[in-house]
């Protein structure tokens, strides 16, 4: 921390069911500050890790379910965004003072709730970051890219959302 204390494991990571996946969580207090305020739930106890893959991706990354295009998750996504959750994680390891005024913008998720956090595309809310239309044609969420509806993202949790297409741009009006 700040000053120079190590956490210790049990203070940075435990283990959590959630959508029917064991998922670790980093529990550091700036990373679960910024959980709770980012996605507006108190109830939180960290930022979920990617719960899904092999040794390169299961439990050493973010949870491409809930923090979709950050760029940290376990697969490149067109137009990652290294958000304030990468930032607070270097922060918290001593290592860094980041300056949080770099965050990139991050909109996935913002605001959403617990619901979204722990029952995403599980949920009877219905979430705009999701779709249900397998196949149908449309922009991401964010907006940058024309994709299709599509669950076979092997990091989504079986949550089906818009996968851009990096040759076709939505801020583009010929797409």
């Amino acid at each position: 921390d700040q000053n120079g204390k190590q956490y210790g494991e049990e203070n940075i990571v435990s283990q959590v069911n959630i959508r029917g996946f064991n998922t670790y969580i980093i529990k550091t207090p700036r990373v679960l500050q910024t959980s709770k305020e980012f996605f507006n739930c108190e109830t939180l106890d960290g930022a979920q890790l990617e719960n899904q893959g092999g040794s390169g991706s299961l439990g050493s990354h973010w949870e491409r379910t809930t923090l979709h295009n950050e760029i940290m998750t376990a697969s490149d996504v067109p137009r990652g965004s290294f958000s304030v959750f990468s930032l607070s994680l270097l922060h918290d390891s001593g290592w860094y003072v980041p300056d949080y005024n770099h965050a990139e913008k991050f909109i996935w998720g913002k605001g959403q709730g617990c619901k979204f956090v722990n029952q995403a595309c599980q949920s009877n809310q219905e979430f705009p970051e999701f779709c249900k239309n397998q196949g149908q044609v449309g922009c991401t969420y964010e907006h940058h890219f024309v994709g299709q509806c599509s669950a076979n993202d092997p990091f989504a949790d079986n949550c089906a959302y818009v996968r851009g297409y990096s040759n076709r741009h939505c801020e583009d009006g010929k797409n």
